[in-house]
């Protein structure tokens, strides 16, 4: 993508730069690009990447290949140094150009490409760190991807008659990859485990999590773009573009006399042939890492069954409670009960909650899970303040807001689950875990049944959900120890700007799971019941 790329800027000069061009020849050529032929002509690129062109410099870029290719990269979240060798990729003349715009006026470029098949191969070593974990491995990758779509959208400048991108916008798509690699964490089950996860979350986490990929993408795209086309001036692309827009067209009409002068011809080596194993390095990292993210989403699903068996009780009498006049204050009482119980009514001590045994058993649309939790223990669930509650009897309507100043636990656990029936999740160990500002606010829409004389829940709606910072530890996931504490780092540090992005499909979750439990508890008991209770 990377030589595709770049042969692409070439092709926007061409279409700013037609009214500059001297020769009348090679203006009517840039011109008819101009008028709309841009799609065509990166079609009739795709020759040249199979067969290369030695008067530009252009090597054979399909198959291509790359004895040594050293890698080092420092950002704030993740250190990289290692090399690829013998790599060798095939498959990128093997693209269809969906769609190329190119807006003179605003200097813009809209692009959509899929890349049918392509395969790589290399060997390769690595040592890698990111807040503290490290990562390591020493062997060989052979990649395999299908219909991978690449649309990018370029506002370009000129400054000082240089041409830049100004900024970049982009975006993709995965149909399926086969990803294979030896050597991980010098580990044969460790890198089998992380082959299956990227194999077969690959196009889940490609297609669901654009907030993560693209901006990563979009920066070092934009800098590696720039930095070729530092120090070419709009003359020197023009002399370029002459070049090769006039040897297509003597190409096309040899008969023709033809004199042209070549002798400003600069080498464009260095804006064609673009490194594509470096970029497609920090792809493959973004994609792991996202991939790692998605793994752990399991975990706080399962967390929900965390007080589910005592929890009756307490929501009865929180129910109770909340009609009236005095609903927040409640609210406020119910956080003596929890640390203390209530044996009157049934409600055992919540704060700290410590459950011996519960099975897991979950078949949602998107999660299925089973396993058991031990020894759970969980503190800091009655340190909450009601940030706002109120109580609407007339039209029985009820909003609620809370914030947990900090909840924290740890728990064993065996689970054996798949996310979107195809990312697995299965181990043994522990996990606990530290979660600081936890927010929670939602209003619940009730009614009565005149008839059975029930309370019934008709929605939940406005559900919001915020984590300001989350610390989790995990051993025994996949049954291996180095790869759990890479997957607690990684839901640590992103849980809580994930949790923000997805909020949508988090609460509709959280929704659907209150409504069935809530009204589960509540076809218990009539009105009449509920009075009593309250009396």
């Amino acid at each position: 993508m990377k030589h595709i790329t770049s042969i692409l800027v070439i092709a926007i000069v061409i279409q700013m730069t037609a009214g500059f061009l001297i020769k009348d020849i090679i203006y009517e050529i840039a011109k008819s690009v101009l008028d709309d032929n841009l799609k065509e002509f990166l079609v009739s690129l795709k020759p040249m990447l199979k067969t290369g062109n030695s008067s530009l410099g252009i090597p054979v870029l399909d198959p291509y290949e790359n004895d040594y290719q050293e890698i080092y990269i420092t950002e704030d979240i993740i250190s990289i140094k290692g090399d690829l060798t013998n790599a060798k990729v095939k498959g990128l003349s093997n693209y269809i150009v969906n769609e190329a715009k190119f807006k003179l006026a605003g200097l813009k470029i809209t692009l959509n490409m899929t890349l049918s098949n392509v395969k790589a191969k290399s060997l390769y070593s690595f040592e890698a760190e990111s807040k503290g974990i490290s990562m390591y491995g020493k062997g060989d990758i052979d990649v395999e991807i299908f219909n991978f779509t690449f649309a990018a959208e370029a506002q370009l400048g000129l400054k000082s008659n240089k041409i830049f991108i100004k900024s970049l916008s982009t975006g993709m798509h995965l149909g399926n990859i086969n990803f294979n690699a030896s050597g991980i964490y010098n580990n044969q089950p460790a890198s089998e485990t992380i082959n299956s996860i990227v194999s077969q979350s690959g196009p889940y986490v490609v297609n669901n999590l654009q907030w993560l990929i693209s901006s990563q993408v979009d920066c070092r795209l934009t800098k590696l773009i720039n930095s070729y086309l530092d120090g070419l001036t709009l003359q020197d692309i023009i002399n370029i573009i002459g070049y090769y827009l006039s040897l297509l067209y003597l190409r096309e009409c040899p008969r023709q006399d033809k004199n042209i002068d070549f002798a400003t011809l600069l080498t464009i080596r260095q804006c064609c042939v673009i490194n594509y194993l470096q970029f497609s390095e920090i792809i493959r990292t973004m994609k792991v890492l996202a991939a790692l993210i998605v793994l752990v989403a399991s975990c706080q699903l399962i967390g929900a069954n965390f007080v589910h068996d005592g929890s009756n009780d307490l929501v009865r009498d929180y129910v109770v409670r909340a009609i009236g006049d005095k609903f927040k204050t409640a609210l406020e009482d119910f956080k003596s009960i929890m640390k203390k119980g209530n044996a009157k009514l049934g409600i055992p001590v919540l704060d700290p909650l410590d459950l011996e045994h519960q099975k897991i058993n979950i078949n949602e649309e998107q999660v299925t899970a089973n396993g058991e939790i031990n020894n759970a223990h969980v503190d800091g669930l009655s340190d909450y303040v009601v940030k706002h509650a109120d109580f609407k009897i007339a039209k029985w309507n009820a909003s609620m807001s809370f914030l947990w100043s900090n909840i924290k636990g740890k728990t064993a656990y065996e689970v054996d689950a798949y996310i979107a029936n195809k990312i697995p999740v299965y181990g043994a160990g522990e996990i606990s875990f530290d979660i600081s500002d936890f927010a929670f606010s939602t209003q619940a829409k009730l009614k009565v049944n005149l008839k059975t004389k029930k309370v019934q829940i008709v929605s939940f709606s406005a559900t919001a959900i915020s984590v300001a910072k989350t610390m989790i530890n995990i051993t025994g996931l996949y049954n291996n120890d180095e790869l759990s504490q890479l997957i607690g780092a990684v839901i640590s540090d992103m849980a809580p700007d994930a949790i923000q992005d997805f909020q949508e499909e988090v609460t509709a979750q959280v929704d659907q799971i209150l409504l069935r439990e809530a009204n589960a508890l509540f076809d218990q008991y009539t009105l009449d019941d509920i009075l009593g209770l309250i009396s």
